[in-house]
């Protein structure tokens, strides 16, 4: 059985004022006021994979997100970011339900570490195309609505770069950009707790459950992991235009564990684990724009 969890985040606007330039190749603005706002999303859906015997491998559980809108403010070493959702959600609450999601973000960095903190709590899922074993749903209403079904990660990772003229602050573009080409190794420490849960409730619709495998009967999963993931830094600058990607492939230890029915069991395990980081956008001395993705996949299996 797998779980994945996939984040995306993308930031569209950020805005400053002028100040002054250092040496080497990065502009800081960190001396100048410097206010920005953001506009982004972040989904997190997931899935379970098992050979069931009616022909079904996988099934899929999707959130309805709504877009985030962020505005903050930067000045010498303080930076302060709030972020307010709008009021309607993307996709329709009829076939998607209604998703709680609350995220919190922090982030520091110093010389050649930068270390990122993440808490994303989510609530409110829907069962993609159940009504294929499903008879009380149709074509017209195809999803299941699991109001309770939760999912949540509380992330902190560390970053080293071995280039000491590369800064993260400068790659994503919110007070800072590059004058030219960047290229440096990284080494993430990644720490994360992650887990899914559906209030005592088997996340397998009872169709697809098979008394004899207790697998099919879960109803809650969750994850220690710690790991480190080796990676590739590179930042380029034409004209005005940055354009910038972190890569890495790496592995973490997992201690994950299992419900059902009342019961807990555990086990170790190792998970393979990708960090892919892309960013680009326009920047001169008076403002930039920039666009984000961060890719986040998370695993677990149980044989």
């Amino acid at each position: 059985m797998k779980a994945l969890l996939n984040s995306l985040f993308v930031t569209v606007f950020v805005f400053s004022f002028l100040g002054q330039k250092e040496p080497l190749k990065i502009d800081d603005f960190r001396d100048s006021l410097v206010l920005y706002t953001d506009v982004g999303f972040s989904t997190a859906p997931f899935q379970i994979s098992y050979p069931y015997p009616t022909g079904f491998s996988k099934i899929q559980y999707k959130n309805n997100f709504r877009t985030i809108i962020g505005i903050g403010f930067a000045y010498k070493w303080l930076s302060f970011r709030i972020g307010l959702p709008l009021q309607d959600r993307i996709k329709s609450d009829v076939l998607y339900g209604k998703t709680k999601q609350l995220n919190f973000n922090a982030d520091y960095s110093f010389k050649k570490y930068y270390i990122d903190l993440e808490f994303r709590s989510l609530v409110g899922y829907a069962i993609k195309d159940a009504y294929k074993w499903d008879s009380t749903l149709s074509s017209e209403t195809p999803n299941k609505i699991l109001p309770n079904a939760s999912a949540l990660n509380f992330g902190l990772n560390g970053y080293y770069f071995h280039n000491k003229q590369f800064k993260m602050p400068a790659l994503i573009g919110r007070r800072s950009h590059y004058n030219g080409e960047v290229r440096s190794l990284s080494l993430r420490l990644s720490l994360n707790v992650f887990g899914i849960d559906n209030d005592h409730v088997s996340f397998t619709p009872i169709p697809l459950q098979l008394q004899n495998n207790s697998i099919t009967r879960i109803s809650r999963l969750e994850s220690f992991e710690i790991g480190l993931i080796p990676g590739y830094v590179y930042v380029n600058r034409i004209k005005n235009w940055q354009f910038s990607g972190i890569m890495g492939v790496g592995g973490v230890i997992q201690a994950k564990y299992y419900s059902h029915d009342g019961i807990s069991r555990g086990f170790l395990g190792l998970a393979p684990r990708f960090d892919v980081h892309l960013a680009g956008g326009y920047s001169c001395k008076s403002f930039f724009v920039f666009v984000l993705t961060d890719f986040d996949n998370k695993s677990l299996a149980f044989y």
